[in-house]
């Protein structure tokens, strides 16, 4: 992931000497990325690489599960009666259409 020239800028003035960064991928499109700055220069080792890595796909778990989450606590929001009879319907015998 190459730093953008603002990103490189910054980094430059706040007197890092080392950084790794990996992109968040959130199903297959790009998202945003997750960085870790050193301030001696610091050659990256492979092991490295590869927990940033997982930790940016744990991010991007998080991320799009928190906007799954909201976006359907925002049409329970709009439609209240169905999420109250969705959730009776949890201990009803029978389906409860909405």
């Amino acid at each position: 992931m190459e730093l953008s020239t603002d990103t490189r800028t910054l980094v430059e003035r706040e007197g890092y000497r080392g950084v790794l960064s990996v992109p968040i991928f959130i199903k297959g499109e790009p998202y945003g990325g997750l960085s870790v700055y050193w301030w001696q220069p610091h050659p990256v080792s492979k092991a490295e690489i590869e927990v940033m890595t997982a930790l940016g796909g744990q991010a991007a778990i998080a991320i799009d599960n928190a906007r799954l989450f909201a976006d359907e606590r925002s049409g329970r929001a709009s439609s209240p009666l169905c999420w109250k009879s969705t959730r009776r319907s949890a201990c009803s015998p029978r389906p409860i259409r909405c």
